[in-house]
């Protein structure tokens, strides 16, 4: 630890830690804060794909990973990861891929680009928000497929959710094990 300023003998001095999800403070710190605002939750990329072809037609699933691979970097495991942030909230890359993935094949036929997959201007966002509730409404009349879907998506993202959070816990008691091991 170094010091910002100059300390007295006897002096109470007080460590930031940073801001840092729970899984991170276990491994630098080795401990976790309950409610902690910067906790978050990575997505497998490959168990999300997974999940997604197995709930599309396998063109239409093909077609749409050739998209993303075609306009971004966002399926490539480098790159940002897949996060549920506190509230549920998930972040840009996962909501952009989330998007494509389970966009109507008419939409998902008339894009050239990303940025077609996504609205820019608040009357777009306004007429994307109304076009998705005449969806809805057409898909409600039409019988149970507008509930399926949601189930399907709901399930694949507590699923992911659930994997990922099995993760960072498996990691902090290897990580817990291996101090041990150290110590003994």
């Amino acid at each position: 630890i170094v010091a910002a300023s100059e300390l007295m003998a006897g002096q109470e001095i007080h460590n930031t830690y940073g801001e840092y999800g729970n899984s991170e403070l276990v491994y630098k710190y080795g401990f976790a804060l309950r409610d902690n605002p910067f906790d978050s939750v990575s997505i497998d990329k490959q168990l999300l794909l997974e999940t997604a072809k197995s709930h599309t037609q396998p063109d239409a699933f093909d077609a749409k990973c050739s998209f993303l691979n075609e306009f971004s970097e966002l399926l490539e495991e480098e790159e940002e990861p897949f996060e549920v942030l506190p509230g549920g909230i998930i972040n840009a890359p996962l909501a952009v891929t989330l998007r494509v993935l389970t966009a109507a094949n008419d939409d998902f036929r008339s894009w050239t680009s990303l940025e077609d997959a996504l609205p820019t201007t608040s009357a777009e966002q306004e007429a994307s928000k109304e076009e998705g509730q005449m969806l809805e409404r057409k898909l409600h009349e039409g019988g149970m497929a507008h509930k399926e879907l949601e189930t399907c998506l709901a399930q694949a993202v507590a699923v992911a959710l659930v994997l990922g959070e099995q993760e960072c816990v498996h990691a902090a008691g290897q990580e817990h094990e291996n101090v041990v091991k150290v110590l003994a």
